[in-house]
């Protein structure tokens, strides 16, 4: 047995607990520095409509969307406009719906007018305009203008939704809320179209009285009293959505 005096044991004790002790504080640093990128990441990071940079992105982003919409003025014969709005930013489901049902409406048509609004989850760009209150106002406006008698047009509402209200949210820097009967004065001027509206929420058929119309055909994910499904952080689309669109859609 080999002999080590006392003062080396003490010395060699220390030694071990010292590299115990930065080995903890390393690995706390560590999973702090994870949580505030974490947390930077969910709160939106800046981007959001309050920052100059990214509303004037957002606003070149719809501008480019609506010229594009605007050749629809010199088609003749059946038009179609498609506006999808993705509401909240906590799941990519609600992005994933707008996308979807525009895929699958331009295979069928690809002369179909898109505009795509989305609070997306993406944290460092955006790829499409907010889905603000005021934005939702704007493009329904545009569609409500652009539309004649021979178009049809075709909303969808995705979000988190509550008896007569759909939620709007960019990351932690942008909420608000879109009630029914907001979205029925918005939808005034198109009361002479023929007009098709999906809504993808939590209770959205409680959005069907007042936005009834004679020119219109209303279709929810749930009743007034129910909720909806897929909406999960890493949902590529909501249940309803795919239930309508993606298997065997019949588009007749």
């Amino acid at each position: 047995m080999r002999f080590v005096p006392i003062g080396r044991r003490r010395k060699s004790r220390v030694k071990g607990q010292g590299r115990a002790q930065g080995i903890i504080t390393s690995l706390l640093l560590f999973r702090l520095g994870a949580f505030v990128l974490a947390l930077s990441y969910f709160s939106g990071c800046g981007v959001s409509p309050g920052s100059a940079k990214w509303l004037d992105k957002s606003n070149a982003l719809l501008a480019a969307q609506e010229k594009d919409a605007g050749r629809l003025r010199a088609a003749s014969g059946r038009k179609v406009i498609y506006a999808g709005f993705a509401l909240h930013s906590d799941s990519a489901a609600f992005q994933g719906d707008v996308i979807l049902t525009r895929n699958v409406l331009l295979s069928i048509n690809s002369q179909i007018s898109a505009l795509l609004l989305s609070n997306q989850l993406e944290r460092s760009d955006i790829v499409y305009p907010f889905a603000t209150k005021e934005n939702v106002k704007t493009v329904l406006s545009k569609v409500a203008r652009l539309a004649d008698k021979d178009t049809v047009v075709l909303l969808l509402f995705t979000s988190h939704g509550s008896p007569n209200l759909l939620s709007i949210e960019i990351g932690g820097d942008y909420s608000d809320n879109l009630t029914a009967e907001e979205l029925r004065s918005y939808l005034e001027d198109l009361k002479p179209i023929p007009t098709i509206i999906i809504i993808s929420a939590c209770y959205s058929g409680s959005f069907v009285s007042s936005l009834s119309s004679e020119n219109r055909i209303i279709i929810t994910s749930a009743s007034k009293d129910r909720t909806s499904f897929g909406c999960s952080f890493e949902s590529e689309a909501t249940y309803f959505i795919q239930a309508f669109f993606q298997n065997r859609f019949d588009s007749s």
